[in-house]
């Protein structure tokens, strides 16, 4: 079992050193240690403050390799090679969620929404029906406006026999674009199962 021990140390404001306000020896040595390091730092010519990136600045590197995974991802899907499509759009998922945080956090998001929206496709045509429901809802968490995450959303509810369900979240996605195709022609699908189920 780990104990927490509270130090008794103060900052000195005037040179910023760290002292303790107690006479436990074994602290005293520590602190000594780390103001050691900390001056033989301030003597070797490093500055005192690191310089941050610049605002707001985008590697337009991680950008092209996202956007090239993604269409590659769409190539192997257009082929039904589900499998490596899934790997690709994976493969683009963690480049664009590892973007660094000075990085606009929106683009990120909107990177992500996409390539969740392509594997949550992929899942559902290898027939991984939870794992294409788990992307799609993903992807309207972080997109909530676009249509195409509630599409795939309720695709994905319809192989997992949650037709209902599937229904509500198409009429959800048309509150945003109610003349979507996509879900229009879907609801339309639901519909007649749940007609289908009523006879």
């Amino acid at each position: 079992m780990e104990t927490f021990i509270a130090l008794p140390i103060t900052l000195k404001e005037v040179d910023k050193r760290v002292v303790a306000t107690s006479t436990d020896n074994q602290v005293n040595g520590y602190l000594q240690q780390i103001d050691a390091l900390s001056n033989g730092m301030k003597q070797s010519g490093f500055p005192a403050e690191v310089p941050g990136p610049p605002a707001q600045s985008i590697n337009p590197h991680r950008s092209t390799q996202i956007e090239l995974a993604k269409k590659q991802g769409n190539e192997y899907f257009g082929k039904k090679q589900y499998a490596e499509a899934l790997q690709i759009y994976s493969r683009a998922l963690e480049m664009a969620a590892s973007r660094p945080p000075w990085e606009p956090s929106q683009m990120a998001n909107d990177e992500m929404a996409i390539l969740l929206a392509n594997r949550s496709a992929a899942f559902l045509g290898a027939e991984a029906y939870p794992e294409a429901y788990a992307d799609a809802c993903c992807c309207v968490d972080l997109r909530k406006p676009w249509p195409k995450g509630y599409f795939r959303k309720a695709r994905a509810l319809v192989k997992l026999g949650k037709v209902m369900e599937a229904l509500e979240t198409v009429q959800a996605g048309l509150g945003y674009e109610p003349t979507n195709e996509d879900l229009l022609n879907t609801k339309k699908e639901i519909e007649a199962l749940l007609d289908g189920e009523r006879r």
